[in-house]
């Protein structure tokens, strides 16, 4: 079942570019679980976070850099969320059930 919680993140500059962008995924997702509790722990959170902290986190960032990460629980897992043919095509923000 999936969840209709949603969660609004903004990446703060200075952790953007302090890290490169798979320590930002591994990292800034541990911290999110720490902070956001056990709900934002499922996998398609997971898929969409890393998604976001590999492809968005600079202006120059492959969709302009998103000033906002949301994570949302209807999308469901992906079987592709990071590669850079799949980013191409759903932009972090993949169809239920992809």
């Amino acid at each position: 079942m999936a969840s209709r919680f949603t969660s609004r993140r903004w990446p703060e500059s200075c952790g953007r570019h302090r890290m490169d962008h798979f320590n930002l995924a591994n990292e800034g997702w541990n911290e999110l679980k720490a902070k956001a509790g056990a709900e934002v722990d499922q996998p398609t959170y997971m898929q969409q976070f890393a998604c976001h902290a590999i492809y968005a986190p600079s202006a120059s960032g492959i969709f302009g850099g998103n000033t906002t990460w949301d994570l949302e629980g209807f999308r469901g897992t992906n079987s592709d969320p990071v590669s850079i043919g799949g980013v191409a095509n759903h932009q972090c923000n993949w169809r239920p059930g992809t």
